[in-house]
């Protein structure tokens, strides 16, 4: 079987245009220490591209981490925070474009103090075909 250079590019090319389109949590950063009650700001930015993207659908949510480490949240999101759309914008500043959420972690009654994990979970369509891509991002929160 022969292969040539252009046989393996392609998924290459292909591979990594998917990840460009990738997003990302800008803030809180990873390990940030909040407390119930305490309201903060998500920033999720997703990276300029050239090939463009449909969005399908979000969430956010939170879970608290009863054992170490979290679960993934492929597996579980938790408590969710916002579920809608999800509209990324250019800002006056240059740059990405990025969309913050404003959000309050629960009362202690109704949330634990400890590690959380504060999730993402995107679906969007990327190139002609289209090609669905679900995307996960997490960071871990102390909740103090």
């Amino acid at each position: 079987m022969i292969f040539s250079v252009s046989s393996l590019l392609v998924p290459f090319l292909f591979f990594a245009s998917v990840l460009a389109q990738g997003s990302f949590i800008n803030n809180p950063k990873d390990g940030a220490r909040l407390r119930n009650g305490q309201s903060f700001t998500l920033q999720v930015v997703r990276p300029m591209s050239h090939q463009g993207s449909i969005e399908v659908g979000f969430a956010v949510g939170l879970l608290p981490c009863i054992s170490l480490p979290c679960p993934p949240p492929s597996e579980q999101v938790g408590r969710i925070m916002y579920n809608g759309p999800y509209r990324p914008q250019l800002q006056e500043i240059p740059g990405s474009p990025y969309q913050n959420f404003t959000f309050t972690i629960p009362p202690r009654d109704e949330f634990p103090r400890g590690t959380a994990q504060l999730s993402t979970v995107r679906l969007h369509f990327i190139g002609a075909g289209p090609f669905p891509i679900l995307e996960f991002n997490n960071i871990t929160l102390r909740i103090v």
